[in-house]
């Protein structure tokens, strides 16, 4: 064993073992490697190492796409709104009440018998006393000629009794038995009489006539409903109130009504009674009240909508019905205004906290090479005021294409503000508009339209047909 500097020395392998130089030489040596390596595997690596960074780059521009697209690209949505007005109403109270004639009654029959004359027509006017049906009176006429001639037969003896009465000739049982027979004909005859006038019915009262419901020829009995006879001019509306507005309603205070049969019209009138007791069931007071109905338009059993105007009034704020917006956290509109100095702020930290995100992140994709560049540029200007000056350049672009927009349909939109949710306690509801009860003063502007589009603080633009003071005016509802 060979000994090299105090140390053993490694056998030397054997001559079989050991490589020629060259080829040794060969594999050793990097350059070797990278020769033998194929083209084709070093251009695959590249042309892969590309479609990333290709990659990379359109994620980038997607991702920055959808931050900024509201900003670049998309307008503000447009909206209509309307000043939430202060108006007096009148206190007032509804109800639904039926209206029913002021006398109405159906025509019958006394007596039975055959119908031998009409003298009306269906739905017609009639006086008093008019009339109307006739029945057969025939067999009563023939009864009533026989009690007749009895009546005075037993008259005239009567008579002859008085005379012979008063020279002694009679006696006074006599008499009286004349008188009684005299007087028993006389009110038979008066019986037959009566019956006769029954069978001629007349109009009870003055009205208007229903649709007959006999027909010449047909047998009758007593109680059959013959025509019916109503009084509708004035007209009663009877209704129901809460027991606690009983101290509030009395006679003379003025009430308007109205019928799904007149759209649009309405009826006045006046109380004229009030129930004295309470309803134990329902606790509520029944009211009623005249409308003069002169055009006879109105007819019993009609349903109505009656509101009771009580003396005084109260201001309230009030906003069009389609303004109020409700889900399941509450009752809300949408204030149109100007952002208010915190809610700029956020704004511009969340503008500068994206325009640093897609900064590095480009710059991270780019890096290297180009990062000369990027820091020579970043020198003459300062990061933030080259950020604001980007920001300025967008949101000049996007005003001028709003102004753009809203000159293609006559005078420009109004820009520049925000929609904010205001959550809002409702009352009465009187035609299109709503009373504010609470979360309004009046004055404010209030979304009318468009509100499936908002959300809270989302920036809006107001159309021209009802921007400002330009918005079509209602009148208030009393």
């Amino acid at each position: 064993m060979k000994v090299i500097d105090g140390r053993p020395a490694l056998p030397e392998p054997e001559a079989h073992e050991r490589l020629p130089a060259p080829e040794r030489d060969e594999r050793a040596s990097p350059e070797g490697a990278r020769d033998r390596t194929p083209f084709w595997r070093r251009r695959g690596v590249l042309i892969g190492a590309a479609l990333l960074l290709l990659a990379l780059l359109v994620l980038f521009f997607l991702l920055r796409g959808g931050d900024g697209g509201e900003e670049q690209g998309q307008p503000p949505p447009t909206v209509s709104v309307e000043e939430a007005r202060r108006v007096a109403w009148n206190d007032q109270l509804s109800a639904v009440g039926t209206l029913e004639a002021i006398q109405g009654v159906d025509v019958t029959t006394e007596l039975g018998g055959t119908v031998e004359e009409i003298s009306f027509e269906n739905g017609t006017e009639v006086e008093e006393g008019e009339l109307l049906v006739r029945l057969d009176t025939s067999t009563e006429q023939a009864a009533l000629a026989a009690l007749e001639a009895q009546r005075d037969q037993a008259r005239l003896a009567y008579d002859r009794q008085q005379r012979l009465i008063e020279r002694g000739a009679t006696a006074e049982a006599d008499v009286e038995a004349a008188r009684a027979t005299f007087e028993g004909l006389a009110a038979q005859a008066e019986q037959t009489r009566a019956a006769i006038d029954k069978k001629t019915i007349e109009a009870p009262f003055s009205g208007t006539l229903g649709i007959r419901e006999v027909s010449l020829g047909q047998y009758v009995g007593a109680g059959t409903p013959v025509v019916t006879l109503q009084q509708i001019a004035p007209i009663y509306v009877n209704f129901e109130l809460p027991e606690a507005a009983f101290g509030l309603v009395e006679g003379g205070v003025e009430v308007e009504l109205q019928a799904d049969s007149f759209p649009g019209r309405t009826f006045a009138g006046r109380i004229t009674a009030v129930s004295p007791e309470i309803a134990e069931e329902t606790r509520s007071v029944t009211v009623q009240a005249t409308i003069p109905n002169e055009d006879q338009a109105l007819r019993p059993g009609m349903f109505a909508d009656v509101t009771v105007l009580l003396p005084g009034e109260r201001q309230v704020v009030v906003v069009p019905q389609t303004a109020i917006a409700r889900n399941a956290y509450g009752t809300a509109v949408y204030v149109v205004g100007p952002p208010d100095p915190e809610e700029q702020q956020r704004q511009r930290e969340r503008g500068e906290a994206a325009e640093e995100e897609d900064g590095g992140f480009l710059g991270g994709l780019l890096g290297g090479g180009n990062g000369e560049g990027q820091g020579g540029d970043a020198s003459d200007e300062e990061p933030g005021q080259a950020r604001s000056g980007a920001g300025q350049r967008r949101g000049g672009n996007a005003a001028d294409g709003q102004n753009a927009r809203g000159g293609e349909g006559g005078a420009p939109a109004e820009t520049g503000l925000v929609a904010k949710t205001v959550f809002v306690e409702t009352g009465e509801q009187r035609g299109l508009d709503v009373e504010v009860t609470e979360g309004l003063q009046g004055g404010e502007r209030v979304v009318t339209a468009g509100q499936l589009k908002l959300d809270d603080g989302v920036a809006v633009t107001i159309g021209d047909q009802d921007a400002g003071e330009g918005a079509t005016e209602r009148p208030a509802v009393p």
